[in-house]
């Protein structure tokens, strides 16, 4: 990080070596406040302290900014760059003031008004109580910088959010507007808003890649191919839907998705070597928990296929000790092949990827641990840029969205824009291509439909 302030030039000069920094905060938590209250929740963190008499009044985390292919690119969005607006595309100049609330994880929510957004800091995990007034806080306070009363309300369409809880609260307190918005079709109109796609210049076929998201019908996406535009979307295919043993539990130990993806796909799966890795203890309660449909919702995540592949390979077969470690673990190790071609593919089935075939030839690929690594990343993008390409041209576009945070795997990034360079690719660089992104595409949704 570079220093911001004198003081830190200070101690960098005192010091006279690079210094790693990190925010006053357990892990979780929002940062501290007050000089009282960090020498309280952080004294078993901290050996020494230095002090400072001058009072913090909004907290605002580090942003997280990195170079991909020659251009920044956004992880998070936060000090040095908030509250800057956003310059809105052709055709929504004259909107009224509208909330939208964000998402529960990585949040940040958005205030629209007559042409312009201003997307707050990221602020965190809603579920932690404190999160959650950190977050009501900063809203009331940028509606009085902004002197800004919303009129309408959007939220995300998971009936469990906070987020979405809160946002039908105020709107029904306020006698207002709540639009619920799907977490996917938010992802892509956030990246075509960035990008100036006018209001009525039509659909685009959008891959949405993360961990999970509400969609149509109750179902639970994270793997999809949209056709959307800032109205309406329609879902036109993706991953097959796969059991989430323990629902969220599965988000934490890599193993459960092995475990369901390979029932699911591969009949002979106890005589792979790492099937012996499976705590086996639970294994056969857990086999019958997803034969049952008991804590095992279905989903299309791309997030969990990471996470099962990643087991495969060695990593993270047992517990994540933060999120995304695994599929972390198993892009750094894809980058260090030197093998580009593998005997390896992800091919259509009408309008699914074929998991299957994936897993059969995965599996018999007799190769170095970074060759199957790099073998899963370039099936995965071949078989999304063969979805895309095919809704793409059954529709008459040229244009497709990537977004969703899977898609800060550069990667599969890389490979998917390799695959599809005969078209116009949007990826979300001035926001996180994940949740922290996610209120601006639910503001104008809403918009659109007030």
């Amino acid at each position: 990080m570079l220093p911001t302030n004198p003081l830190q030039h200070l101690l960098l000069a005192f010091a006279d070596r690079p210094l790693v920094m990190t925010s006053g905060n357990a892990g979780g938590k929002p940062p501290a406040l007050t000089n009282t209250q960090a020498l309280d929740d952080l004294n078993s963190l901290a050996d020494l302290w230095l002090l400072h008499n001058r009072d913090i009044v909004q907290r605002v985390d580090d942003s997280l900014v990195r170079c991909h292919d020659g251009a920044a690119e956004m992880l998070r969005r936060a000090r040095g760059y908030v509250p800057d607006a956003f310059t809105l595309p052709p055709g929504f100049e004259h909107q009224p003031a509208l909330l939208a609330m964000g998402a529960d994880l990585k949040n940040t929510f958005c205030l629209l008004r007559d042409g312009y957004a201003i997307v707050s800091q990221h602020l965190g995990d809603l579920t932690d109580s404190d999160v959650e007034q950190q977050y009501k806080s900063a809203i009331a306070l940028f509606e009085d910088i902004y002197r800004f009363t919303p009129t309408t309300i959007a939220v995300d369409a998971h009936p469990g959010y906070i987020s979405h809880r809160l946002g039908h609260q105020r709107a029904q307190n306020a006698g207002i507007a709540c639009h619920e918005v799907l977490h996917h079709h938010a992802h892509i109109t956030a990246c075509l808003a960035e990008h100036g796609w006018p209001r009525n210049a039509g659909p685009v076929v959008g891959l949405t890649l993360d961990g999970i998201g509400y969609g149509e019908k109750g179902q639970w996406w994270g793997g999809e191919c949209l056709l959307a535009d800032y109205r309406s979307c329609s879902h036109r295919g993706g991953l097959p839907a796969v059991a989430l043993p323990g629902a969220d539990l599965a988000a934490h130990q890599p193993w459960r998705n092995l475990l369901a993806q390979w029932l699911h796909f591969v009949p002979d799966w106890r005589e792979q070597p790492q099937a012996a890795h499976f705590p086996q203890h639970a294994l056969l309660l857990l086999i019958k928990a997803i034969e049952r449909g008991v804590q095992s919702p279905h989903s299309s995540s791309a997030g969990r296929l990471f996470d099962a592949v990643a087991a495969a390979t060695g990593f993270g077969v047992h517990e994540q000790s933060w999120e995304g470690e695994a599929a972390c673990q198993l892009e750094a190790l894809a980058w260090q092949s030197d093998v580009q071609f593998h005997p390896v593919s992800m091919p259509l089935v009408g309008n699914l990827l074929d998991l299957e075939t994936f897993w059969h030839e995965w599996l018999a690929y007799q190769a170095a641990p970074a060759q199957r690594a790099h073998a899963f990343h370039v099936a995965l993008a071949q078989g999304l840029a063969a979805l895309a390409r095919q809704v793409a041209r059954e529709e008459n576009t040229h244009t497709i969205v990537l977004s969703g945070g899977v898609l800060h795997n550069r990667l599969l990034s890389t490979l998917l824009h390799r695959e599809l360079s005969d078209f116009t690719v949007l990826q979300p660089r001035r926001l996180p291509a994940g949740d922290g992104g996610l209120s601006l595409g639910q503001a104008l949704i809403a918009a659109v439909r007030e």
